[in-house]
């Protein structure tokens, strides 16, 4: 299988989907190096990402560079974008081959093979045995960014100024420690991501994210906090609509101390339809068990079914729904429903730069009285938003400034529960 790449120029030429010139999707052939050549479509990612011609050409690209992991996730939107592009069907059966999914591959082989329109060359190819699958290995990459900015409520205190307690005798209304008050200030923070991914000869490919953010407010050590999240995904089949499984674990710590643990399990799948080209619903099941060692009463589990759509054109937006349960042990308030609603998305702009935005709204009500003194007695119920805007734009390949602004807000029927903050900040990222 030595020379299939020069084969299925050809057939890539001819059944590539069509596509804007600006976009290249190899019907002139190999015209430099593989290696250039993977370096110049790499260049075009963000503005041809939903062209399918464009993404065959680089997934066969990478594929004969011996990066069958990349090459298949390029493939496999190529293949949701135009379906019947034949050349991105068969490079996507050998990257599957070269993975170690052999059973996966030699059903898309036998499929190609039952077909009456394809060039004798290739026909001959795929009566041959597959390439024997590449070796188990890590590959990775990253972020580091370090921000400074200003925060309005840097602890997330309560908007209210004052306690009214409601008592038989009348309504005793107190003011709040100033020191529990919303405090305002400048700070820095760094920010570090990581992505490893593990692929092998008969082995399901293997996922693990990681992101650790300090973040230090000047001349107030006691607001410092830091908190660590660390995913794992695994996919046991590589059929883009099977099962995905993700664990793990985050924790958040206030001036060194550890405030909360999170342990965390799901499952998820991709719908059958694609209302949109590049775009798919995905749905799955969230089950969480959060520990607060410093006031065990606030300890709880939440148990959440999601709905999203995703899409990963040249404007990659997501949209998702998810609606919980709170199973509170001994909180005060008991019990919780709560729905929430997340949209982010990026829009291109001029000179290689970048927009961000992130919406997120959340309604919660929980089942009992939050306490006595409290509004009689009165069941919490709230409503939170956060609106985050980021500009992004690249000083070089690898390094970027980042610009970013957050308002959020949230109304309570009880006073004591309202939060209201804002926060700008202005920081430089890399990437490798």
């Amino acid at each position: 299988m030595k020379h299939l790449f020069a084969l299925l120029l050809p057939l890539l030429a001819a059944v590539a989907w069509a596509s804007p010139p600006a976009c290249p999707d190899g019907s002139r052939g190999l015209q430099r190096p593989l290696a250039e050549e993977a370096r110049e479509l790499e260049k075009d990612a963000e503005r041809c990402a939903d062209d399918p011609g464009y993404l065959a050409w680089r997934g066969a690209v990478l594929l004969e560079l011996g990066e069958p992991r990349q090459a298949a996730d390029l493939l496999e939107r190529a293949l949701l974008l135009a379906p019947d592009h034949q050349g991105a069907r068969l490079d996507y059966a050998r990257a599957l081959a070269a993975l170690g999914e052999r059973a996966a591959a030699q059903a898309l082989f036998t499929e190609l093979a039952a077909r009456d329109d394809l060039p004798p060359a290739v026909r001959d190819l795929l009566a041959a045995p597959p390439a024997p699958p590449i070796a188990a290995r890590w590959q990775g990459s990253g972020s580091v960014a370090f921000r400074v900015g200003y925060d309005s409520n840097l602890n997330r205190a309560s908007h209210s100024s004052q306690l009214t307690l409601t008592a038989p005798g009348g309504d005793l209304v107190l003011p709040l420690d100033p020191r529990t008050r919303a405090q305002a200030g400048n700070f820095q923070e760094i920010e570090a991501r990581l992505l490893a991914a593990r692929t092998g000869p008969f082995s399901p490919p293997v996922e693990i994210q990681a992101r650790l953010l300090a973040r230090a407010a000047s001349g107030r050590a006691d607001l410092d906090q830091e908190q660590l999240e660390i995913l794992g995904l695994w996919r046991p089949n590589p059929d883009p609509k099977a099962l995905y499984f993700l664990a793990g674990v985050s924790e958040l710590r206030w001036q060194g101390a550890l405030l909360q643990r999170a342990m965390r399990g799901g499952v998820y799948r991709a719908g059958d339809a694609n209302p949109w080209p590049s775009c798919r619903p995905w749905f799955g099941l969230d089950l969480e068990e959060r520990r607060h060692p410093a006031e065990a009463l606030l300890d709880h589990q939440l148990v959440q079914a999601q709905a999203s759509l995703v899409c990963d054109g040249r404007q990659p937006w997501v949209v998702q729904l998810a609606v919980g349960r709170e199973l509170a042990d001994r909180r005060p308030g008991g019990d919780a429903w709560r729905l929430a609603a997340r949209a982010l998305g990026q829009l291109p702009l001029k000179g290689g730069s970048r927009l961000e935005a992130e919406a997120r709204l959340m309604l919660r009500r929980e089942d009992e009285g939050y306490s006595p003194l409290l509004e009689h007695g009165a069941r919490l119920a709230a409503a939170s938003g956060l609106l985050r805007l980021a500009w992004r734009y690249p000083l070089t390949a690898e390094l970027e400034v980042i610009v970013s602004g957050e308002l959020e807000r949230q109304a309570a029927n009880l006073p004591l529960f309202t939060l209201s903050r804002h926060a700008v900040s202005i920081g430089i990222a890399r990437r490798w």
